[in-house]
């Protein structure tokens, strides 16, 4: 099961190497995809709605919108899966770590996949909408503004669940003392 591969992967090893590579994406891949002063990705927004979205895409040009359709096909779907990764295996590190160990927090880290399938269907209407532009697909383009909002949240949901569970560590190692 996902779940048992997670936990015995959850080594600081694995986590160091894989937090190493993450900063490959925002500080080297992502910005490569928009690199336009100030313009930004829709995907970085927290909200937006049909108005903003076509605003943003008339903003960008030809150009950009093109290297922002092959970023969300390429840097931008690899992405997700790295840092739903890496959240996954900090959970089950953390829920390794408590001296109790309470088999009801082990589903804890099948979380950051949900942040995963947001994202994924985020990227998905979006290419959808820059392949259509510049016809507009207004139900379609407030609904991939409504699934940026639910990955956003999904991922502070999860950083809170990892701020949860070292606060269940912490307080159960406290007790042990």
């Amino acid at each position: 099961m996902i779940i048992d591969w997670l936990l015995s992967k959850a080594k600081r090893n694995y986590i160091v190497i894989i937090v190493l590579g993450y900063f490959l994406f925002p500080l080297y891949l992502l910005p490569m995809i928009i690199d336009e002063g100030d313009l930004k990705p829709l995907d970085l927004l927290l909200y937006y709605d049909a108005d903003i979205l076509y605003q943003m895409l008339a903003a960008y040009g030809e150009r950009i919108r093109s290297r922002y359709f092959i970023g969300l096909l390429s840097v931008d779907l690899i992405y997700p899966f790295y840092y739903s990764l890496l959240m996954a295996l900090v959970i089950a590190a953390i829920i390794k770590a408590i001296p109790l160990p309470r088999q009801d927090l082990r589903f804890l880290v099948l979380l950051p996949f949900v942040v995963l399938a947001t994202d994924l269907i985020e990227n998905l209407l979006l290419v959808s909408l820059l392949t259509h532009y510049p016809n507009k697909m207004v139900f379609m383009a407030n609904i991939a503004g409504v699934m940026t909002f639910t990955k956003w949240l999904m991922f502070a949901g999860v950083l809170v669940v990892i701020l949860y569970l070292l606060g269940v560590l912490f307080w159960q190692k406290r007790q042990r003392l």
